[in-house]
């Protein structure tokens, strides 16, 4: 029988990544089966006080309702021997070092690779934390909020006839007055210099229309969480059914699908959109996620709780940061 594993997220702005109304973008997944799901829910809707009606409909019971004012049923679901104990997990992304990162694939990378000495993966790793925890913490807000928000307006996706004009220039002028206000630091110097050295990269960026979706987190989102149940599931079949998120087209889930077969083995049967008032399991991934979200702004903001706490043993071990922040230092448990 093949397993099945389902998804939903929190915290999408889409390729809104340099102002976001959330910092951190989550994706929590569950192995529940659907009847399990359903009794959970239903248990969990008459805990809440719901009547009977309300129990046993399908409406969606959002994450941020129900821990704003039932913390407490919340943080019983993460307890150890609770509902979801080895059965669910959550992915979390900073969407700060994912764009920290995309400077590097986009900017430093394809010039390396123009100029026939490509830096690798490791180095790309590398270069992206330089960013995150070495250059943007150093500038002064407004500078810092100026390079991240031209190079996302440059990156993002656009038809021609609406793409705004001089992108690629905006972006090289922030990178200029960040150089400037850097210059004090040799460290944080060495990175911007290779990415003024790469500058000619946003000109071709602004030229392409080919609506690659260069800024969205979900496609390298779902590569790590189908790899993460290719280990749970120690190489078993399964099916990754996720909630409908309409800038997930078939082509970017052929891809996931692809290169979670043929990179890392995973057998993965195919990927298919559901909507959440047809599959109970998809209001407890969204439970799972929403949790992971806002334990995450809690932690990125400098506080812990106890849901933080019970959280933590079903983060995903590749979630995306950066190895100084605020969520490195927690999902390591310092």
């Amino acid at each position: 029988m093949i397993a099945q594993v389902v998804g939903d997220e929190s915290g999408s702005d889409g390729e809104n990544l340099s102002r976001p109304t959330h910092r951190v973008f989550s994706y929590g997944t569950t192995n529940l089966d659907e009847s399990t799901a359903r009794d959970l829910v239903v248990a969990t809707r008459r805990e809440i006080g719901s009547t009977e009606d309300e129990a046993l409909s399908g409406a969606e019971l959002k994450l941020p309702r129900l821990i704003k004012k039932h913390r407490p049923i919340v943080e019983a679901l993460f307890e150890a021997g609770g509902p979801l104990d080895g059965k669910a997990s959550v992915y979390l992304a900073d969407k700060e070092k994912f764009l920290a990162g995309k400077m590097v694939s986009l900017l430093i990378e394809e010039d390396s690779y123009a100029s026939r000495r490509p830096i690798g993966v490791q180095y790309e790793a590398f270069y992206a934390n330089e960013i995150a925890d070495h250059v943007l913490p150093i500038l002064g807000e407004a500078i810092r909020a100026k390079l991240l928000e031209s190079f996302n307006r440059l990156c993002r996706s656009y038809k021609e006839a609406h793409a705004p004009k001089n992108r690629a220039q905006d972006f090289i002028n922030a990178l200029r007055l960040a150089i400037l206000n850097a210059s004090h630091d040799r460290r944080a110097s060495s990175m911007l210099d290779l990415l003024w050295k790469a500058r000619s990269e946003a000109y071709l960026i602004e030229k392409d229309f080919s609506q690659t979706l260069d800024l969205e987190p979900m496609l390298p989102t779902l590569l790590v969480v189908t790899t993460t149940w290719h280990e749970r599931l120690r190489g078993s079949e399964f099916e990754l059914l996720m909630d409908e998120y309409r800038q997930m087209t078939d082509q970017m889930l052929e891809i996931v699908q692809l290169n979670a077969e043929y990179l890392w083995g995973a057998q993965l049967k195919r990927i298919v959109q559901v909507e959440s008032k047809d599959d109970p399991r998809v209001q407890i991934a969204d439970w799972i996620a929403g949790a992971g979200r806002v334990v995450a702004s809690e932690v990125v903001s400098g506080k812990r709780s106890r849901l933080s706490g019970l959280l933590l043993p079903f983060v995903d071990s590749g979630s995306m940061r950066s190895p100084e922040s605020a969520l490195d230092r927690w999902i390591a448990g310092i």
